[in-house]
């Protein structure tokens, strides 16, 4: 594996501390950091296994807004 020299950092960090759910964007891997009762509330291993038609999706709903670029 030959990595990419990039200039710059290709790592943000996108969210809102009091929001509680964090997000270390590294472009094509992104590492959720959140509590422990959203983790389970949100439960985003779900997502990977059942597809977009489970019941999840839709309690995630809007909530997934509290994740907010702050470079935009």
């Amino acid at each position: 594996f030959k990595g990419r020299r990039h200039k710059g950092s290709r790592v943000s960090l996108e969210g809102e501390p009091e929001s509680k759910w964090m997000v270390v964007n590294m472009g094509d891997i992104q590492i959720h950091l959140m509590e422990e009762n959203l983790r389970r509330r949100y439960e985003l291993e779900k997502l990977w296994t059942l597809g977009r038609d489970d019941e999840q999706l839709r309690i995630m709903g809007d909530n997934t807004a509290i994740m907010k670029d702050p470079g935009h």
